[in-house]
């Protein structure tokens, strides 16, 4: 009786002992999947992973193309731009071309040649037709950067004034077609600041952002309508006005230029 008892016991220990080690088995196997699945990621977070990675991409782009600025103006001596002023003294709406040469990479001489014209005057009224011609020579100075540069230089300065009909019928006599011209021609200086890139493919863009082109020391002003009008108010607005063109100061924004690098 003694040993069917010991070996119910037996039996009964050794069930408890095996349904342990199993429970003990399931345990460690749910731990180690729990510790070695990958955690689920949210939308939110793949979002913001792949933006971080379009950034990092670009980032890396454009640094790569800024830092090849300098290579490329050291490979290619010259330049050719196309300009377009929209904001510009005396007369908005300039467009240009300029012939450079890149002297180093930190340096480059261009030879800018701009020119506007407007048939309705903003300066003096019933003036007439106005244009401006701007010829500058321009070194640009990169101080060590890749794009951002600063320019100077010197410029001649062409302005002409169509009189308008308001002036020329107080002349005596009628009218005199060679004396509806005002010409004023002056020297000066020229300074701005501005960024310009350059792509492998040769191709540039050039802001400024800001420039001052100022005459200092007018070579020409030739007003034959003053010895002939007899009205001297007239006179007097006309001489005032060349005056005031003659030294008024070109501020120019935003200066748009597209080239070519050979």
């Amino acid at each position: 009786m003694y040993s069917k008892l010991l070996i119910i016991v037996l039996a009964f220990l050794l069930i408890k002992t095996q349904v342990f080690a199993e429970e003990i088995t399931a345990d460690q196997l749910t731990t180690t999947d729990t510790e070695t699945s990958p955690k689920k990621e949210t939308a939110g977070e793949k979002i913001l992973d792949q933006t971080k990675k379009i950034f990092s991409e670009t980032s890396e782009t454009v640094k790569k193309s800024l830092e090849e600025n300098k290579k490329l103006r050291e490979s290619f001596n010259y330049f050719a731009l196309l300009s377009y002023s929209s904001m510009d003294l005396i007369i908005p709406g300039k467009i240009g071309a300029s012939i450079g040469y890149n002297s180093s990479p930190d340096y480059t001489w261009e030879f800018e040649y701009l020119h506007g014209s407007v048939a309705v005057p903003f300066l003096i009224k019933d003036l007439g037709k106005m244009s401006d011609d701007r010829i500058s020579l321009i070194r640009r100075s990169y101080l060590g950067t890749e794009t951002f540069n600063l320019s100077y230089g010197v410029s001649y300065f062409d302005f002409s004034v169509h009189l308008g009909d308001k002036f020329l019928n107080q002349l005596t006599g009628g009218s005199y077609p060679s004396l509806d011209i005002i010409t004023i021609k002056s020297l000066g200086f020229n300074i701005g600041a501005g960024n310009r890139w350059n792509f492998k493919n040769r191709f540039i863009l050039s802001i400024d952002w800001i420039s001052w082109s100022q005459p200092l020391i007018m070579v020409q002003r030739d007003i034959p309508y003053l010895d002939y009008a007899t009205n001297q108010s007239d006179k007097d607005d006309v001489d005032n006005a060349s005056k005031l063109i003659a030294y008024l100061p070109r501020i120019t924004l935003l200066k748009l230029q597209i080239g070519y690098l050979f």
